[in-house]
Formats: C-alpha cells, structure tokens, sequence
C-alpha cells in the first residue's frame, strides 16, 4: 500500500508554517511508532469442539463431562441444536493452567 500526501513545496512555507508541519508530523510518527510497536498478531480464531473432543482433550469419561455442573465449569454450553460444544481456547488456558502441558 503506497500513500501519496499532496503537500506544497517546503520552500513555500513560512517558519511558522514549517513549525506547524513539523508538529503534526511529529505527532502522526509518534502515533504510528505506538501501534506499530503494540500490534499484536490477529488471534486464532476459536473453535467449539464437540462433548467427544473435550473428553479426548480433558482425559475424563464421557459420562463425567456430560453433568451439567462439571461441563459448565469447563465453558460448555448448548448450541443451537441443543448439543453440548466446549470452547477449544477456553479447554486449552485450563489444561494450561493446571500444568498439564
């Protein structure tokens, strides 16, 4: 992506003109320098995964994960077939977070 900025001559400015340039120039670098320096890599996007796959992830029974207290605590929920799917992202920060991995 080019930008071509249509700007007078610098020789046309006066000082006072050239002192302004310079201060918004100033600010639009400093701005840039911050998003360029903070940006981050877009986020994988999330997938639910089905009662079988959080089983084989978790290392539990089917029976176990399928109660409806132990798979809320796991981030399950129903989809709109009325199925229960967990969140990839939210079993893996948990298996994370217990050292599992």
């Amino acid at each position: 992506m080019s930008f071509a900025l249509s700007v007078p001559s610098l020789d046309a400015l006066s000082p006072g003109e050239l002192d302004d340039l310079y201060e918004q120039v100033a600010a639009l670098e400093a701005q840039l320098r911050a998003r360029l320096v903070t940006r981050r890599p877009a986020p994988v996007p999330d997938r639910a995964l089905t009662l079988d796959q959080a089983v084989t992830m978790l290392g539990c029974s089917r029976s176990w994960l399928s109660r409806k207290s132990n798979s809320a605590k796991y981030g399950g929920y129903l989809d709109q077939d009325r199925r229960v799917k967990f969140s990839e992202a939210a079993l893996g920060a948990y298996i994370r977070a217990r050292g599992h991995v």
